[in-house]
């Protein structure tokens, strides 16, 4: 029986449940399309505009679902594209599996164009990484990726000489072995989920003896919601966030002070230094500059991974399970808190730091006279002067969207209207870089919001194909690209990808280019349209130049039924304060 590489591929993919690839297949990669085409009520091809972002939305896909992201590429300069948002998957812990393509076999070893030895490229970012060299080998090889990735959190690779898409019969290659390819099956099983009844009774032991207890929680609890703040409630115990936690608990709970760290609150600063006892909850938080000094706090962690488990933190009873599960085990051993003044005193830290907040974020207006900022206007969060603000590419933004002053938007402004408006589902995709100081002070997750970033790797340009693939996996929410000029500029392009796949993607940009001021004095351009870009894609793009249309803008993209995205030209002087500095939180 003769079977094309390509069939076998997408069927065993099938076979695992996956419904979508994101790629850029080459241009002789007809068998891959034809199998995608014939297959369309099964699995879906979504062909982006460059590798990079097909890789960014495999694990964006990941992110999203909780399911195996998968992105392909072709050979050379394709593959080596995938690598940026590959090591973002290995760094956050998601599953994604990246399909390439090498040159004709024939060819390798004669330097032909294009010929990279991609299993050597991709060893440092593969926990699983392999070459197919005869057909039959697929099905085994695909299984081994897909539970390696889906085990272990990380990237899987497979690469393919091209001519191996020509076919070949399966049958010769079976009787020319001197065995067959091991029997393996598309079946995943998480590992058992609660620890030892000993070491629960451990943990509790340490939980129950503290007096001022503190959680910190990480990517690793965001689907453990009640249970943490059940857990927290009976401790009376401040839940501190990572950033790539955030979603773990509504950031309006009265439990939580917000996530930790330079682009975290001061509360969840004092929660940690005054704690004596620490719950860490599905995190290797990495800056300990951050955390409490080990010597004086007892700490219990939560990991499902052993690898991980003692990272970050000098855990006195290390337990391995699921967060969700563990935690509902652990609850009935914590004795209830009489003494609520450790919790108390932070929520009394977090109307404060909200207040200072709310004044960073009043007035929309920024400017600069003097070289003094100047004083914002009292409780409306824009200015009130006359004069026309707001352009669509070809056109007024709507009738009656126009005032605003002279200054440029505060960043922090934008952030506060889009948490304002946004749906209480959205998922907020937030690119690296100062904008996600501003996503994560003043974009509240409440509701069932979810967030999404590159937290490890920290690479721009991920903002936008989260929102794709975010888009693609929950059609019916609101999913947001927030990002920077800079980051959107790397992969713009994706925006069309939207366009072209009907995705009702929206893109807030918080413009704060520089690039005239590093290209002084040798000529300094105006910052770029992207407004303009976003209507020849197709879509809606509104530009705001000024405070007071800042909010119609907003939601005008969000109500719109396609693509759109609102270009808002920011104070490029307005920097984030670090966490702790006398003058409050930007």
């Amino acid at each position: 029986m003769r079977e094309f590489v390509s069939e076998l591929l997408i069927d065993r993919l099938v076979d695992w449940g996956v419904d979508t690839v994101f790629g850029l297949p080459g241009d002789g990669a007809d068998g891959v399309l034809g199998v995608f085409r014939r297959r369309a009520d099964r699995i879906r091809l979504v062909l982006v505009h460059h590798e990079e972002a097909a890789a960014f939305m495999a694990t964006g896909y990941a992110k999203t679902t909780g399911k195996l992201g998968v992105c392909l590429a072709t050979t050379g300069p394709g593959a080596i594209h995938l690598l940026n948002g590959l090591y973002d998957a290995k760094l956050d812990h998601q599953p994604v599996l990246a399909i390439t393509e090498l040159p004709d076999s024939q060819l390798l070893g004669t330097s032909f164009r294009q010929e990279l030895r991609l299993e050597q490229v991709f060893e440092d970012v593969a926990g699983y990484n392999v070459r197919v060299d005869v057909p039959v080998q697929i099905p085994a090889v695909v299984d081994i990726a897909v539970g390696h990735a889906m085990a272990r959190g990380t990237v899987s690779h497979i690469t393919f000489s091209h001519d191996l898409d020509t076919g070949v019969d399966t049958s010769y290659w079976a009787a020319m072995t001197p065995s067959g390819t091991p029997a393996t099956a598309p079946v995943f099983m998480p590992a058992p989920g609660v620890p030892p009844a000993a070491e629960l009774e451990q943990a509790a032991a340490v939980l129950n003896q503290g007096s001022r207890r503190a959680v910190l929680v990480g990517v690793g609890g965001l689907d453990a919601r009640a249970e943490l703040l059940a857990v927290a409630g009976r401790l009376a115990s401040p839940i501190v966030k990572s950033l790539p936690g955030k979603a773990a608990v509504p950031d309006d709970h009265p439990l939580t002070t917000g996530c930790i760290g330079a682009l975290g609150t001061g509360p969840s600063e004092e929660a940690l230094a005054g704690a004596d006892t620490l719950l860490v909850v599905g995190t290797n938080f990495p800056y300990a500059r951050h955390l409490p000094d080990p010597g004086k706090v007892r700490t219990v962690q939560i990991e499902t991974d052993l690898a991980r488990l003692t990272a970050g933190s000098d855990s006195e009873v290390p337990l391995i399970g699921d967060a969700a599960e563990t935690l509902q085990a652990l609850l009935p051993m914590l004795r209830q808190a009489d003494d609520r003044s450790f919790l108390e005193q932070a929520q009394a830290g977090m109307a404060r730091w909200r207040e200072q907040l709310a004044a960073a974020e009043d007035g929309g207006e920024a400017s600069h006279a003097a070289g003094k900022p100047a004083s914002h206007a009292a409780g409306g969060g824009a200015s009130r002067a006359a004069g026309k603000v707001a352009s669509h590419a070809s056109g007024e933004l709507a009738p009656g969207a126009s005032g605003g002053g002279a200054g440029p938007v505060r960043p922090q402004y934008l952030a506060r209207v889009v948490d304002r408006l946004a749906a209480g589902d959205a998922v907020l995709c937030s690119d690296s870089g100062t904008v996600a100081t501003w996503s994560a002070r003043h974009f509240d997750v409440r509701g069932d919001r979810h967030y999404l970033l590159s937290a490890n790797l920290a690479t721009m340009a991920a903002g936008l194909p989260y929102a794709v693939a975010a888009q693609w996996a929950r059609p019916g929410r609101q999913c947001i690209a927030y990002v920077g000029s800079e980051g959107f500029a790397k992969l713009m392009a994706e925006f069309l990808t939207a366009v072209q796949h009907r995705l009702p993607v929206k893109v807030v940009v918080s413009n704060a280019s520089r690039l005239g001021q590093l290209l002084e004095p040798l000529r300094s351009p105006p910052a770029a349209d992207f407004a303009a870009w976003a209507q020849a894609c197709g879509g809606l793009g509104i530009r705001v130049e000024q405070a007071e249309a800042v909010e119609p803008a907003v939601r005008a993209i969000l109500d719109h039924p396609g693509p759109a995205l609102v270009d808002v030209l920011v104070d490029p002087d307005e920097l984030p304060e670090p966490v702790g500095a006398r003058t409050g939180p930007s």
